[in-house]
């Protein structure tokens, strides 16, 4: 029997983020009003550094943005928020999926 469209994704974000722990989910709520109020111009910043278009940013890339839309995070609140959308460590962000967490639930 096939899998539905749920369980495929529900297996594809357990395979492409990290854990959801209480930590991630308190930056997460730091980050909300700032993302869900500046996200296109979010976007279109990381679309400029982003020169392959393919959708990544570095996580010095990525810590600058939000801080230049006014998301200052904690040390603590980055690592959390870093080992989910990074969780194999190779210093990179997919903005768009960080991006499509908060708009999901707008």
């Amino acid at each position: 029997m096939a899998p539905t469209n749920v369980e495929r994704r529900c297996q594809s974000m357990m395979t492409s983020t990290g854990a959801e722990t209480m930590h991630f989910f308190d930056a997460m709520l730091r980050l909300r009003p700032c993302v869900v109020t500046y996200w296109k111009e979010m976007r279109r910043t990381f679309r400029g550094i982003d020169k392959q278009g393919i959708g990544i940013v570095s996580l010095g890339d990525f810590r600058q943005v939000l801080k230049q839309f006014g998301a200052n995070l904690e040390e603590d609140e980055f690592y959390h928020l870093m080992t989910y959308y990074d969780k194999d460590l190779k210093g990179e962000i997919n903005y768009n999926s960080f991006i499509s967490e908060f708009l999901k639930s707008c």
